[in-house]
This record gives structure tokens, sequence and C-alpha cells, in this order.
């Protein structure tokens, strides 16, 4: 086996007992592939949690497989210029779950219908995970993991302040309200403290439970175009803003890198953020006392939480089908690959066999991986899967900039329907 690295792109290909010639990238782009070798283009973190699950399939099936590895901006960005060309040295890409319809609307993935059934579906993947990688009823990307978000909060802190500690029960979990009254107590322990907290602090995963919280939907309509102003948005995006401006227990100027590092650095009471935190940001933090509770919710409104993660689709270029549909079935209905993932890397999966078996194994019974076991509730109870829309880029884009700046202070009905009048141009090219 040999790895080369060429620029920022990770290029693996594993060889064989048949000594088949292995493909050579120049410019970006490969050289014909063999009948018998499939390339797939994956997400470089990627590579290295697979390439032993990729080594033994390789040789039970006696072919070559090449991974291209990309980090997260480039590797949409190299898919859409290897569509322009209709790139045929590609079989299988990964695929971020709300861009399956983009990608099925444009060409980009082939419908797997023929090889997945729907009993098979349904008892292999969570309803979310099904939806996520669905389209018009037709089943387009499959999923490889899921995600789901917590409530955490810093031990330390709250005693301090003489805060309780927020139940683990999925049945007595907070609402948004009791945060901010808790918060501003934290919030005032000192300057260098924050209150509360988002992970994702300005991205439409982690904001678009908030309006669904209240009924307001995921801000598409059902004309296609943008439902982003209606009552519920404005209500919630109004408590957003507030959490920075009239209240002043969120900091500003935070960005998504720097969050899950003041929570771990002990200057954040409480923390809404995803499972991977735990492995990635906060298990090898020494001192760190803190705590996992499910999501909260608005007190009128219903418990909704963030879900979607990688999945797997067919190129609709390659010229090996029948074969790269084999292949992304064993990759994403293989548990042993999904229990990898969630014991080597903490990554939350799809499964409904694991997320079954996480309810009752004794080391998610206790903090903080009762994560797990809240998370595996949240997936068959309360997460919402994000838009599906072919303009999802522009979608999310807009909205984005839309929070960014009601962070920032910009009127919360102004904001959103400044976004929406952008971001409907765009997605009037899809219909």
């Amino acid at each position: 086996m040999t790895r080369t690295r060429i620029g920022s792109k990770w290029c693996l290909v594993i060889a064989f007992v048949l000594l088949l010639p292995a493909t050579t990238f120049a410019g970006g782009e490969a050289e014909e592939v063999a009948a018998d070798q499939l390339n797939m283009v994956i997400g470089d973190w990627a590579v290295d949690v697979l390439e032993d699950f990729i080594l033994e399939y390789g040789e039970s099936q006696g072919i070559e497989i090449g991974m291209e590895g990309y980090p997260f901006d480039q590797l949409f960005e190299t898919i859409e210029v290897r569509q322009r060309s209709e790139a045929r040295d590609i079989d299988v890409i990964f695929v971020d779950g709300p861009v399956t319809a983009n990608y099925a609307e444009r060409g980009f993935i082939l419908p797997l219908d023929e090889y997945f059934t729907t009993e098979e579906m349904e008892e292999l993947w969570s309803d979310a995970s099904i939806d996520a990688g669905s389209v018009d009823g037709s089943f387009f990307s499959a999923p490889l993991n899921n995600s789901s978000q917590v409530l955490y909060y810093n031990k330390d802190l709250l005693e301090r302040a003489g805060v309780e500690f927020p139940s683990a029960d999925v049945e007595d979990r907070w609402t948004w309200e009791e945060i901010v009254e808790a918060a501003k107590l934290v919030d005032a322990l000192g300057d260098d403290i924050s209150g509360f907290q988002f992970d994702q602090v300005n991205r439409y995963y982690q904001l678009q439970v908030l309006p669904e919280s209240l009924g307001g939907g995921d801000g598409i309509g059902e004309d296609g175009l943008t439902d982003v102003t209606n009552p519920a948005w404005i209500e919630a995006f109004q408590w957003y803003q507030n959490l920075y401006g009239e209240w002043g227990i969120a900091r500003r100027g935070t960005s998504p890198a720097e969050t899950p590092e003041l929570f771990a650095a002990g200057r954040t009471g409480f923390f809404v953020g995803g499972l991977w935190n735990i492995r990635a940001n906060f298990q090898d933090v020494e001192d760190l006392n803190y705590g996992v509770a499910p999501h909260p919710y608005f007190a009128d409104g219903v418990p909704r939480t963030p879900t979607g993660s990688w999945h797997v689709g067919i190129w609709s270029h390659t010229q090996n089908i029948d074969a790269a549909a084999d292949f992304v079935r064993w990759m994403t209905a293989s548990i042993d690959i999904a229990e990898f993932w969630l014991e080597g890397h903490g990554q939350f999966p799809a499964h409904v066999t694991l997320l079954e078996q996480i309810q009752t194994d004794e080391q998610f019974a206790e903090q903080p991986f009762i994560a797990y076991r809240i998370a595996a509730y949240e997936a068959e109870n309360t997460a919402v899967a994000r838009a599906a829309t072919p303009g999802f880029f522009e979608f999310e884009r807009g909205l984005n900039e839309a929070f960014e700046d009601i962070r920032n202070g910009v009127d919360v009905e102004t904001a959103l329907s400044d976004a929406a009048a952008r971001i409907d141009r765009a997605l009037r090219r899809y219909q």
C-alpha cells in the first residue's frame, strides 16, 4: 500500500495481488480508470479512518480502489469542477446530507433505489437519515454516519453561581427560557466568563431548530422558495439576538472554531454543541469538570434537535455503476464501519442497531458519554433534517450571513427579509 501527497490533496491507492496499474493524478485529473478499479472522492479526515476497511473490501473483491481526500471546502469545489468536466475517473463521492437534493437535481449522483429496498433502509437507518438521503421519493445518498447536539455545562461555574445542574432525562429537559436565566447568573461571575455559547454560532445546521421548535418550519416553503419571515422565525431570532445584545450572556465576535476552546478553557457556563466535542475537544482537558443534558427547547414549543452528516453516493459519470453500488452498500450498511466510527472517533451512528445498542450499553449510562444515549433518543424522536432544496448552497450561505448580521445587531425582520430576497433569486433558477 502506498500513499502520496500532492499539494493539499491525499491520494491513496491500494495495490492488490493482481498488481493492477495504480491511477496517477496530474493537474487534479486522473487517467482513464481500469475496469477493475474504483475511485472515490472523500473528505481527507476519513482517509485514515477508512483505509483498513477499504483494503479488506478490495481484497475480498479483487479490485483496486483509489481514494482522493480533500479538506471540507475543497471537497465541494473539487466535485463541482469534476462535474463540469463530466469526469469519468470517479465512481463514488462523499455527499453532505443536505446537499443531496442539489446533487440529485443537477445530475451529480445516481438514484440508489434498485440497490436498497425500503424495508432494508428502515432496518438499517433512522428515519431522519433516510430522509436526508432522499429526494422526491427516490433514494440518492446512503448515510455513513449521523450527528446530534446536546447541552454541555461547566459544573464548577454552575456551582459558583448557585445554579442547579440540568437533568440528563430527556423528559425533563430545560427550556431556552431556563437557560437564559441560569446563564445570567453564570455570566455575572466575571468579565472573562460567558453564560452561554452555541458551538456553530452563526450556521444554519446549529440554529435551524430554534424556529423549528416554535413550529416555523425549516425555512423552505411549499413553493420551493424561502419561508423565513413567519412569526416563529422572527421570534426565534429575536431571542437569538438578545443573547448577544439585551441579555449579553453570549459574546459577539467568536467563531465556530473558538467556541469549543472557550468551553474547554472553563470560560463558558452553558454550551450547546455536537457530540464530536467530547472526544475531539474535551476528553483530554485536565480539570474540565463538565456534564451533558438534552438539547433545550422553547417553553411554548416542542423539542427539536439538529441532525445529519456524511452520506455516500454513486457518481453520475461512473463507468462501473454496479460495482460502485456494491461498494456504497458495503460501506454504509456495514455495522463494523459504523462501530469503528463510534468507538474510535466518537462519530454518532445512523444505524438503528447501534442506536438501540447505545440505549442499553452501560458505557453510555454515565456522564459525559450519556450524551450518546440522549442523542439516540433524539435521532428517533426530535431530530429534524436540514431543508431539502436543490439550492441548498445558496440557501445556507444566505442565512448564515443573515444570522451573523442579527448577532451583530441588525434588525431581525430586516435581516431575514433581505436574505430571503437574495436567496429566492437564486432558488428560482432551479424551478
